[in-house]
């Protein structure tokens, strides 16, 4: 397949991807904002996905195929805001498993072999997993981090437009309370370099908190340089308490930031 290929085929994915989103449109502007919401990050996505593939050594082929991946990463979202009105995981379902039943239901990869699909669905089952499982390697490992990359950097896009633009919708908050309060296991976890397990949020500052911790996460170079270029983590903290833990935190994180770029 020729690079001019490769275009025509992911323009072909999109459209087929936006038809489904708008399937579960309905007449009820609220429930249409968050199905909008999620069409839009994950066309979003696939940008971000093809500005990191674009800094690695590997073939177009393989660009291909991480940008396929993060297109459908939440494609099992619309089938669980339907359901469930909820995009909290722990309280419906995982909307990665569910994505790649919606992708094998609707034959999104036909024409794809094997090994490319196998590498797809692997990439979308681990980009809401706490950590990648230790037996995904190669180039379904490569896959998954990129499309974790890019799915954190447009996370954080939302958030900081939403915290600039305050409104009411529960679902981009994750149901959690409005409270200035952090809890102790999530400034442990961040000040571990650990990632936050999403059983420990309680709160909305939780939330930002574990979102400036995301760059442990981060893979590479060219990802770091992006979150640095849009100086995502220093949006966030004009949103967060002003307080020493957090000031002590963020200069941790700002010092790493820095140091990653640069490799």
């Amino acid at each position: 397949m020729k690079l001019k290929d490769y275009a025509g085929k992911l323009a072909e994915l999109e459209n087929s991807f936006v038809e489904y989103a708008n399937r579960f449109l309905t007449a009820e502007p609220l429930f249409n904002r968050n199905i909008i919401l999620k069409r839009e990050h994950s066309l979003r996505v696939r940008r971000e996905c093809t500005e990191i593939v674009k800094s690695l050594d590997i073939s177009e082929h393989d660009r291909f195929i991480a940008e396929v991946a993060g297109l459908f990463h939440d494609v099992g979202r619309f089938e669980q805001y339907t359901r469930h009105r909820t995009f909290v995981d722990l309280k419906s379902e995982d909307h990665g498993q569910l994505g790649i039943a919606v992708l094998k239901k609707m034959n999104f990869l036909d024409g794809f072999d094997a090994t490319d699909a196998g590498h797809i669905l692997t990439a979308i089952s681990c980009h809401n997993r706490r950590a990648i499982p230790e037996e995904v390697s190669g180039r379904e490992l490569l896959m998954s981090k990129v499309v974790r990359d890019a799915d954190k950097l447009d996370i954080m896009h939302i958030m900081i437009d939403y915290f600039r633009h305050p409104e009411t919708n529960d679902t981009v908050t994750l149901d959690l309370e409005d409270s200035p309060v952090i809890s102790e296991p999530i400034i442990r976890s961040v000040s571990r370099r650990e990632s936050v397990s999403m059983r420990d949020l309680r709160t909305v500052t939780d939330f930002k908190i574990a979102q400036l911790g995301w760059v442990y996460d981060l893979n590479f170079p060219r990802s770091f340089q992006i979150y640095l270029e849009r100086g995502y983590h220093y949006e966030l903290l004009k949103h967060l308490p002003e307080n020493p833990e957090i000031s002590k935190l963020f200069e941790i994180i700002d010092s790493y930031i820095l140091d990653k770029a640069e490799e």
